[in-house]
């Protein structure tokens, strides 16, 4: 998942979370005071395949 690097992954590993659906069933309170309030909400979102980013069409490429 973006956002979750081996630092993290090391994090949600020592407290249980080892799919993206262990940590969808998480509080959004939980993730948020492990992770912090910024990354936890991200997270969270991104678990339950909320992703607030713009969506881009890629650009043609001639050739």
């Amino acid at each position: 998942m973006p956002g979750v690097g081996p630092a993290t992954t090391r994090l949600l590993i020592q407290h249980g979370v080892h799919t993206v659906g262990d940590l969808a069933a998480l509080p959004l309170a939980t993730i948020q005071r492990l992770l912090g309030a910024r990354t936890g909400r991200t997270l969270s979102d991104r678990a339950h395949r909320h992703d607030h980013r713009p969506f881009r069409v890629p650009d043609k490429t001639h050739g």
